[in-house]
């Protein structure tokens, strides 16, 4: 039923962690005294199961969304391949010159 609620996204195995948990918490709730007068005790038990399950849920969003913010600020810190492209094409420019250059001033002192 649990799984059902949660539309599959909680796995079998963290169902049955969610369930023994919220036993555990209504158990030691009604040791403690601290559920007074509960008229349903089923729908508390579901109840206790379902919120743990939301919070199981809401932190693995939390993960993911974490998650993709560092991939997307990774990424976003990376030069695009027409920005590398762009600036291997300057290099290679300013490097055709400076050879140019030499090339020239070597020439003209042959010449003199």
């Amino acid at each position: 039923m649990l799984r059902g609620k949660t539309g599959g996204k909680v796995s079998w195995a963290a169902c049955e962690d969610v369930v023994g948990q919220a036993v555990s918490n209504v158990i030691t709730r009604a040791a403690e005294g601290l559920l007074g007068d509960v008229v349903n005790l089923t729908a508390y038990l579901r109840r206790s199961a379902w919120n743990l399950a939301l919070n199981q849920l809401n932190a693995k969003a939390r993960q993911e969304l974490v998650g993709d913010m560092v991939e997307s600020s990774a990424t976003s810190l990376a030069p695009s391949p027409e920005q590398v492209a762009v600036v291997e094409l300057r290099h290679a420019l300013q490097e055709f010159i400076r050879d140019a250059r030499r090339k020239s001033s070597g020439r003209r002192e042959r010449d003199r």
